[in-house]
């Protein structure tokens, strides 16, 4: 049976973001970049969506073209949704940033679909004392501290 603290716990990780390594399309080897994903659940991302849907309803009423608009909106969710990286693409060379991973995620796209699958997980954030969809038990405290 669940209890509200879990649900509080699930809340409270969806919020923070758990640890996702990115893996090659093709192998599904890891390549050496791990992000801190929250929730499209979370406060930040919701905020984020409310804002491309007012953006999207005045595209379309100005006549604009819609199919940029959606793209622009799924970009800025999926950024949204990233708020911060570590890894040997990373370390040393590039602090996280929004415009970063914007950079990042518009000049790889092909990353857009993992993140997108752990975002969308409401399991994914139900893992207590864990920050990590891949599987590692590193703690969420620990794996936070290393992606600031």
């Amino acid at each position: 049976m669940i209890s509200l603290p879990d649900i509080d716990q699930l809340v409270k990780t969806q919020n923070e973001g758990i640890g996702v390594e990115l893996m090659h399309p093709v192998t599904g080897k890891g390549i050496g970049l791990r992000l801190w994903v929250v929730s499209y659940e979370s406060q930040r991302v919701r905020a984020v969506q409310k804002a491309q849907r007012t953006m999207e309803i005045a595209s379309f009423r100005n006549g604009e073209n819609m199919t940029q608009s959606l793209e622009d909106s799924e970009i800025a969710i999926i950024v949204a949704s990233v708020v911060g990286w570590s890894g040997d693409l990373v370390d040393g060379k590039e602090e996280f940033s929004t415009e970063a991973f914007r950079k990042f995620i518009t000049d790889y796209p092909v990353f857009i679909e993992q993140i997108d699958e752990v975002a969308a997980q409401r399991r994914a954030f139900f893992r207590v004392g864990t920050a990590d969809a891949n599987g590692s038990a590193k703690k969420a405290s620990e794996a936070q501290k290393a992606n600031r």
